[in-house]
């Protein structure tokens, strides 16, 4: 089964197909989850090669269990990491989820990735 992703960054990719999910043996993947894509429709730029990258999952339109509540995202997106599993992009747009907060808090290479959300936590 063929997934596309939207790419909610500045490099210049706009959509993603999923090639494999790097460690993640879950059928459904979350906010945090690093995956390999190669990009499928991008503006013409300089620096996008179409070449494998890794990418961070910000949302995925899976439900998340919270406490008392469900939250549905409306959309999944990703973001591309360089591969030193740092973000390729100066600025990552849209929504993210706590969870990926939650997530990427304890490791040292994602903390750029935090800074760099324009978007808003839900």
């Amino acid at each position: 089964m063929v997934i596309y992703w939207p790419v909610k960054d500045n490099t210049g990719i706009k959509i993603a197909k999923k090639l494999t999910s790097e460690g993640c043996r879950r059928r459904y993947l979350r906010p945090g989850d690093v995956i390999t894509v190669f990009p499928r429709k991008y503006k013409y730029v300089k620096t996008v090669q179409r070449k494998r990258y890794s990418a961070i999952v910000l949302c995925s339109k899976r439900r998340i269990r919270r406490k008392i509540y469900y939250f549905d995202p409306p959309y999944s997106s990703i973001a591309l990491l360089t591969p030193r599993k740092v973000p390729a992009g100066t600025k990552i747009f849209g929504i993210s989820t706590r969870e990926l907060e939650a997530e990427c808090s304890g490791k040292d290479n994602y903390k750029r990735l935090l800074s760099r959300i324009a978007g808003r936590f839900l």
